[in-house]
Parts: C-alpha cells; sequence; structure tokens
C-alpha cells in the first residue's frame, strides 16, 4: 500500500479541503482550515471527536468525510446488464407489467453514450431479448423497448441460478478501451426464493426483490459480494417504476469513480482500526514511533450529491505534537482524468491536564459513531439469525443514552430511531426491510425499502428528480406545501399570528413518524393502500393536510400563552388530536372496506345489465323474424283466397 502514496504536494482546483473539530456539545465548529485549492466537484473534511487530548488513548475517533457536488456537469458513462426474472411466478399479480413498465422507464432515461443489455432468465421463451451491450440510439431505444415488452413468463415456475454470472461474462468480454470508458454494473431482479449460483462478480450488482414471496437474504448476500445494494417493492407494486428511478437516478450521475482516501499519522501516533463499511479499507503493520502509518479507503464510484463518512480510530500518546493525520487522495473524472486532492490535516490541543474543553464532543462524529453502533447490533444480529425486537429495542435504548447519542445531531438520532421503529413492527418475518436498510447504511447510499418515498436516507436530488420524472409530477414535499397553504375552509391563511410550523424540527420528526405508521398498517392488514385505487401519496396528502392544521392550532395556541395552565391545554389538546389521527386511521380502513364491497357490488349490477341487454336484442331480433314470417303468411293466405275465389263452382 505504501508504493501507491500520493505526493503530499498534490493540490487541485476541483476539490475543497477542510478540518473541523468542535466547540461546544451544541455542535458548534472550530474555525476551518482550508487548502488553497478551491473547488466544487469534490469536498474533504476531516472533524475530531475532541480538540484537546491530555491522556493516552486507543481510540481516538477522526471522521473523514467525502462530499461530491449536487451539480453533474460531466459524468461517466454506463454498460447496463440488465437481469430479469422470467420464471412462471412472473406472470402472477402483474409483476412481469410491472417490470416491464420500469425497464422501458430505464431505457428512456439513459443517454447516448450508455449501453445496455439484456439476460433474461434461461428456458423461458425469452432467447430473442438477449442482446449484448447496444448503444442508446432512437433507434435502439425502440428496438430494446419492444424486446422488453415481448417478454413472456415461464409456464411454470424455476429458476436460472446462473444469471448473475452470465450477466458478469457479458461485461468481462469488452474490449480493454469499452472497460476504461464505460462503469460496467448489472441490475437482477426476481420474486424468488430460491438459491443462486455462488455469484463471482467484479462489478456491482443491484438486486431488486418484487413481491413478497422473494428472498432477501439471497439477494443481499448477492449484492454484497459484488458491491452493490439491495431494494424491494412488496405490497405496492406499481411502485416498481420508482423505485428504478431512483437507482437509475444515482447512476447516471456518477462524476467520480476510484477514489482513493490516504490516512498517514505522523510521530508517535498509530491507527488502531477504520471504519468503513463495506468499503475497502487497510493500514500498514505499525513499526515504530519515527515511522508515518498510512491508511487507504477506497470507493468505487461517488454519485452527485453523496456524503461518504468514515472513521480512523487512532492511538495517541499522551504527549506529542499537535498535528495528528493528514488526508488527501485522488480520483477520476468525467473524462477520465486523474484529479489529485489537496491535502487536509487534523490538529489538537495537548495540555498537560484535564480541562473543561476535554469533556466536548462533536456532535457530527457523535452522530456517526452512534450510527455505526446501531448497524453492528443489527447486522451481528441478522448474520447470527437471532433478531429478537426486545433486544433491537434495549441496544437502541442504550445507543440514546451514550455521550455519541446525547451528543449526536438530533436528525441523525430522529432517522435512526425511525428505522428501528419499522424493523421493529415487520410483521412478514423475513426482515425485507432490516436486509435493505442494512445495506444501504453499510454502503451509505439509498435504497428502496418497500416504497421509494420510504427511502429518504442517502437519497441524492438527482434520485429525487427521476423520481418526479417517473411520477410525472412535482415533489411530494413541495407538492403539499403548496396544497397546505390554503385553510380547511380553503381561504388563504393570512394572519401573521398563525405559526408556520412546516420548518421546524418537529414537523419533519412527525411526518416521518406517519409514514411509519402508514407502513405498519399496510403490512398488518396486507392492504397496498387505505384507499382503494388510491396511492399511498394521496392518502397521506390528507392525513398530512388534517395534522397540518391541528399543529398550526396548537402553535398558535403556545405561542399566546405562558403560563403552566394553558400549556396544560395545550398538551391535552395534542393527546386529542393523537386520538382523533388513530380514529381517523382506523375510518379509513373501514371506508377502504365499504369501498372495495362497493365497487363488488357495482360490477355484479354491470353483470346483469349486460346479460339484460343482450336478452332484450336477442328478443328484438327474434321479433323480427316473426314479424317477417307473419308477412310472408298473411302474404300466403291473401295468395289461397284468391285461388278458392277464382275455382268454378260443381253443382
Amino acid at each position: 500500500m505504501m508504493d501507491n502514496m500520493l505526493p503530499e504536494s498534490a493540490g487541485s482546483d476541483m476539490v475543497k479541503l477542510e478540518t473541523m473539530a468542535t466547540e461546544s456539545r451544541t455542535g458548534t465548529d472550530f474555525p476551518l482550515q482550508a487548502s488553497a485549492a478551491d473547488a466544487d466537484m469534490v469536498k474533504l473534511e476531516t472533524m475530531a471527536i475532541s480538540k484537546q487530548i491530555h491522556e493516552i488513548s486507543t481510540d481516538f475517533a477522526v471522521l473523514v468525510r467525502v462530499t461530491a457536488s449536487v451539480e453533474c456537469t460531466q459524468r461517466h458513462s454506463l454498460d447496463l446488464v440488465a437481469v430479469l426474472d422470467t420464471s412462471g411466478s412472473m406472470g402472477n399479480d402483474g409483476k412481469l407489467e410491472r417490470m416491464q413498465e420500469a425497464m422501458v422507464f430505464v431505457i428512456d432515461n439513459l443517454s447516448d453514450d450508455d449501453r445496455l443489455s439484456m439476460v433474461p432468465f434461461r428456458g423461458t421463451r425469452n432467447d430473442h431479448a438477449r442482446c449484448p451491450p447496444t448503444v442508446m440510439s432512437a433507434e435502439n431505444r425502440e428496438k430494446l423497448k419492444t424486446k422488453v415488452k415481448e417478454l413472456q413468463s415461464a409456464d411454470k415456475a424455476g429458476d436460472d441460478p446462473g444469471a448473475a454470472n452470465e450477466a458478469a461474462k457479458v461485461l468481462s468480454q469488452r474490449a480493454p478501451d469499452e472497460k476504461s470508458s464505460h462503469i460496467g454494473c448489472i441490475i437482477y431482479l426476481s420474486d424468488g426464493e430460491y438459491i443462486v449460483d455462488d455469484v463471482i462478480s467484479k462489478y456491482p450488482i443491484y438486486t431488486f426483490g418484487l413481491g413478497a414471496d422473494h428472498s432477501p437474504k439471497t439477494l443481499q448476500e448477492i449484492s454484497d459480494k459484488s458491491k452493490g445494494v439491495y431494494s424491494y417493492v412488496n405490497n405496492n407494486l406499481e411502485k416498481m417504476k420508482e423505485a428504478f428511478a431512483q437507482w437509475i437516478g444515482g447512476l447516471t450521475s456518477v462524476i467520480a469513480i476510484n477514489l482513493n482516501i490516504k490516512v498517514r499519522t505522523h510521530e508517535g501516533v498509530g491507527i488502531s482500526s477504520i471504519e468503513s463499511g463495506s468499503y475497502e479499507s487497510s493500514f500498514n503493520s505499525y513499526e515504530n514511533c519515527f515511522k508515518d502509518q498510512v491508511g487507504t479507503i477506497q470507493i468505487n464510484e461517488l454519485y452527485a450529491g453523496e456524503t461518504k463518512n468514515f472513521i480512523v480510530y487512532l492511538t495517541v500518546p499522551a504527549e506529542g505534537k499537535e498535528h495528528l493525520v493528514t488526508v488527501n487522495g485522488s480520483y477520476k473524472n468525467g473524462k477520465n482524468d486523474t484529479i489529485q486532492l489537496g491535502e487536509s490535516k487534523v490538529f489538537v490541543e495537548r495540555p498537560n491536564e484535564r480541562t473543561t474543553s476535554n469533556e466536548v464532543v462533536h456532535s457530527e462524529v457523535a452522530g456517526e459513531l452512534a450510527r455505526l453502533q446501531l448497524v453492528k447490533d443489527i447486522s451481528d444480529m441478522a448474520e447470527n439469525g437471532e433478531f429478537d425486537k426486545n433486544k433491537v429495542q434495549m441496544l437502541w435504548d442504550k445507543i440514546k443514552k451514550s455521550i455519541n447519542g446525547r451528543n449526536a445531531p438530533e436528525k441523525t438520532m430522529s432517522d435512526l430511531g425511525n428505522a428501528v421503529s419499522v424493523m421493529l413492527g415487520e410483521v412478514e418475518g423475513k426482515g425485507f426491510f432490516m436486509s435493505s436498510w442494512l445495506t444501504s447504511q453499510k454502503w451509505q447510499r439509498s435504497t428502496t425499502k418497500g416504497f421509494p418515498s420510504e427511502s429518504g436516507d442517502f437519497q441524492t436530488a438527482a434520485m429525487k428528480n427521476m423520481l418526479r420524472i417517473a411520477n410525472k409530477q412535482k415533489g411530494y414535499h413541495l407538492e403539499l406545501k403548496d396544497k397546505l397553504k390554503t385553510t380547511s375552509n380553503g381561504n388563504n391563511i393570512t394572519n401573521s399570528s398563525l405559526v408556520d410550523v412546516s420548518n421546524h424540527p418537529g414537523w419533519s420528526k412527525m411526518e416521518k413518524a406517519l409514514n411509519v405508521t402508514m407502513l405498519n398498517i399496510m403490512q398488518d392488514t396486507g392492504t397496498t393502500s387505505l384507499f382503494n385505487g388510491a396511492s399511498v401519496e394521496e392518502m397521506r396528502h390528507a392525513a398530512n393536510r388534517y395534522l397540518y392544521l391541528a399543529i398550526v392550532h396548537t402553535s398558535v395556541l403556545g405561542s399566546r400563552c405562558n403560563d403552566t395552565a394553558n400549556i396544560c391545554q395545550v398538551e391535552e389538546k395534542v393527546k386529542s388530536l393523537e386520538a382523533e389521527k388513530k380514529h381517523l386511521l382506523a375510518a379509513l380502513q373501514r371506508a377502504n372496506t365499504t369501498i372495495v364491497e362497493l365497487v363488488k357490488q357495482v360490477e355484479d349490477k354491470n353483470t346483469f345489465a349486460d346479460n339484460l341487454l343482450a336478452d332484450i336484442a336477442n328478443a328484438k331480433a327474434h321479433l323480427k323474424t316473426c314479424g317477417q314470417r307473419v308477412i310472408m303468411l298473411e302474404a300466403k293466405v291473401r295468395e289461397m283466397e284468391g285461388i278458392v275465389i277464382d275455382e268454378p263452382m260443381i253443382n
């Protein structure tokens, strides 16, 4: 690893480097120390858990953070291989149609420089759809979409255990210039529960589970081995396109690849460990206190707007220099040029004795340590097959009470708490959410966890924008805020005494808690929506509007009262509103059942009406035939009467 060290003097006009520590428990940062290089593509920051060290430490935490610019002016081209499950089970519940719709969306949103290859399951009457990496010209797009629309499910359920390796082979057989100019990746979609061949792929495989019968353990194992992520869509299969939209939104915004971070310690300081999740990291052996130690962290690709946090634990002597570590690195941009990162240095004060500053903990570092602890606890349970809800709750309570939990940012703890609530509320027993959440946390990358709207962790602006395109409407939060500018009677909110709580930290916490409640209700009842024929987002609009007005009302009351009695009244009002919310949700469920029954009755009546119309049509045809026969008989009678009259009389 030492041979690959980058020169300390390497600078760049593409990167801004900052060193940060903490000044108080409220999260106030130290003054920033930035390099001369100042750019907007990638930002590298380092933050120490404390700004002072006065005694020996074997686990002094330093956070290394990499943040990519939201703007994506030059991205890397893709070579995408889609492994499509076309087994017999995909013919159930409209799964094949949902997959076809999602794949057409992907084809439409790849750029002209991207290429797509498709690998349907073998033995499923779909060999015509197999194709090598194909450039996304207008003509080829239409050909590929036709192939997708012609996919058929097999006559019976089955699997293709070698499909993932076949896809990897397609990418491996590319020419050297194709490999260097295009990022190779694989999407693997399945609704089955079976064991696949041992996957051997140096290309990331992004797995998608479709429906409640797929095996999250199998798909997560495939993605983990290949450095991909696992997502799933269970109840609402119509959201498959949105799940693909979030994923393709990230892949089509890669602005940096082969990101190599170097952490170099200085005299007397050693590296104890590097917590990098699923990203590769290493450090050379610590030989003596006079030789620098070097650690590395490898990031294969970085999406626009993504942030990656890594913790480096240091062994620091009680006495020594203030300069602990220097961090730098390099990456390749969209033009495949190697960009050298400037260096960022971490300094601490070295007092002879403990001071009050020793107790200060950097909030961002504390938040990352709390997140890593929860991920480790849940991961250990998942690997041992010993997921116990009571134990999860106990571990989470312990984290919240720890020094890191107490000092972590409120949003960090709120997001983690919401994830714990969903895991505790899962009823399938297979751990769909847990598996997807773990892969998301270990890669610090957004995954679809049942619904794209429930997948906000690590979601980038490019992903959100692609979701808007998939929905053909404005983003949910923007649309909701626009709608909530009016009161329940339709009048504009113009009273300056009203308090706008939409930007208050408690608002987002309440909104996420409501989302968790909705998800749990749907999982408990097995329904895809609390409104028949209405989406979850539409349902939330109505419920959130109700809660918004309720909270505004209580906020106004709170702003006008200063005594304990009035505060108690407000608290009672909030409790009352919470009870009303439960009754509202119960009423929504009852309404859904009633609507289903009414729809069934309407369908029965429509069938009766159709049969009646058919009988009337038959009767009319019969009457017409009878009329014609009557005319013929009348003519015959007249003819016979004429014959009798003309015949001479015989005496």
